[in-house]
């Protein structure tokens, strides 16, 4: 279709030249003619007018000097018809038409013919538009429509590539870099594609779908958690559109994590009447719909809280499962400034290596318990079948947080261990794998 209408503008714009060509030839054409029959008509008028003339000299009607005089007239008025449409003719034919009128008749040559001009145009036409096609990249737009038709996992290196060479040239299409974002998140390549969702937002921030996907990549890029950012764009999401299902799941797992179990239920059962009900997303839905029930029936949050740090005894093991022990302690160069502030929250949780958000397992201390050694179990597990045993690989995260809330925040502490594959090659269910997590670095 592209190249149906780009030949149809061209036939169009040839056409337009010829016809101003023809058009200029034929008026041309048509003015000799009709300047050929009034000549005429005039020099038949004539000698008629002469005839007259001759036969009343012959019935002596007329004398000899008045039938001069009276013929001298008829010619006046001839050369004055036949001679005002070409003044500059008057001047160089005068004598000779007075003498010989009927001359006046003979054809006068039309105008040059410009079929060259016409020809070379159409050529040059043709070439320029051929040039600009290829130099303004529309012949990579189809190359990429293409493409995009039958992509496939072999296809999709070499579309991107054509995609970041048609961005190149043209840096403000829209289209373009949220094509670039998703295909570089289906590579993997997560902050290349944080990259080309902000520069897609940059040209057009009113897209809410493109908003709700940035802030998915993001919750992605920072380990699958709940930053300030990923807040903040959810606030700009459910403004513009409150039933929005991928921001409420987001806020719904900081919900969560933070124990307000009763907003997150909220969030999340308001999300699964938004999504296809056999899709995984809605799959989510129901199963964090659960924990939180669950969570909510045991109690309110600070029971939850107290109930789980009773579990720090190692106690009675047979029966719990698969568990692991972790050693968490504060780096040395954090433990004096940390001390002043004894009463600030420490979050220690259990979240699958790259995988779902959501924590398997959470402990909430403070910084005067640190440091502590605690113990995680398959029952333990905050969403029923979510332990070591559904997971390849896992990481425990320890973090500081300042505000008192699970959501990372500028300036808070955190050390990480991880990935721990959940195969344990130990053959008691009761024994336990030991780690030792430092929390050894500060927030930007």
């Amino acid at each position: 279709m592209v190249w149906l209408g780009f030949g149809a503008m061209l036939v169009m714009a040839v056409g337009f030249l010829g016809a101003v060509f023809f058009t200029r030839e034929l008026r041309g054409s048509n003015t000799s003619s009709s300047e050929q029959v009034a000549r005429q008509t005039n020099i038949d008028s004539f000698r008629d007018r002469q005839s007259e003339l001759d036969q009343q000299l012959a019935n002596g009607d007329l004398k000899v000097d008045q039938h001069q005089q009276l013929l001298v007239e008829a010619q006046r008025a001839l050369l004055g018809d036949v001679l005002e449409p070409s003044p500059s003719r008057i001047s160089t034919n005068e004598t000779s038409e007075n003498q010989h009128p009927e001359n006046q008749s003979s054809e006068i040559k039309p105008p040059a013919k410009g079929y060259w001009i016409l020809t070379a145009s159409a050529v040059l036409l043709v070439a320029l538009a051929l040039s600009l096609y290829h130099y303004l990249g529309a012949a990579v737009d189809v190359e990429i429509r293409r493409g995009l038709e039958q992509v496939s996992e072999d296809t999709r290196p070499e579309l991107t590539k054509k995609i970041r060479t048609r961005l190149a040239q043209q840096p403000d299409n829209f289209f373009y870099w949220v094509l670039l974002a998703r295909f570089e998140h289906q590579a993997g390549k997560v902050p290349a594609s944080v990259d080309a969702y902000q520069r897609a937002l940059l040209l057009n921030p009113e897209d809410n779908n493109v908003r709700a996907e940035y802030a998915q990549i993001l919750f992605l890029a920072a380990g699958n958690t709940v930053t300030d950012t990923v807040v903040e764009q959810v606030r700009q999401i459910l403004t513009a559109d409150k039933n929005e299902p991928s921001a409420l799941g987001l806020r719904g797992i900081g919900a969560f994590a933070a124990g307000d179990y009763r907003a997150a239920l909220t969030d999340w059962q308001h999300a699964l009447g938004y999504l296809p009900q056999d899709s995984e997303a809605a799959e989510a839905m129901r199963s964090g719909i659960a924990a939180a029930r669950s969570h909510l029936a045991a109690g309110s949050r600070e029971e939850g809280a107290d109930t789980a740090s009773d579990t720090d005894d190692a106690g009675d093991v047979s029966g719990r499962g698969e568990g692991i022990r972790v050693t968490v302690a504060l780096a040395d160069e954090f433990i004096e400034t940390l001390a002043a502030a004894p009463e600030t929250r420490v979050f220690i949780y259990i979240q699958e290596w790259q995988g779902a958000p959501m924590p398997m397992m959470a402990r909430r201390l403070t910084v005067a318990d640190l440091p502590v050694t605690l113990e995680f179990y398959n029952d333990q597990a905050l969403l029923p079948g979510r332990d070591f045993s559904s997971v390849a690989q896992f990481q425990v995260i320890a973090r500081v947080s300042l505000a008192g809330t699970p959501l990372p925040a500028s300036g808070d502490y955190e050390g990480r261990y991880g990935p721990i594959d959940s195969e344990s090659d130990v053959e008691s269910s009761q024994a336990m794998r030991s780690f030792a997590l430092k929390i050894d670095q500060r927030l930007p």
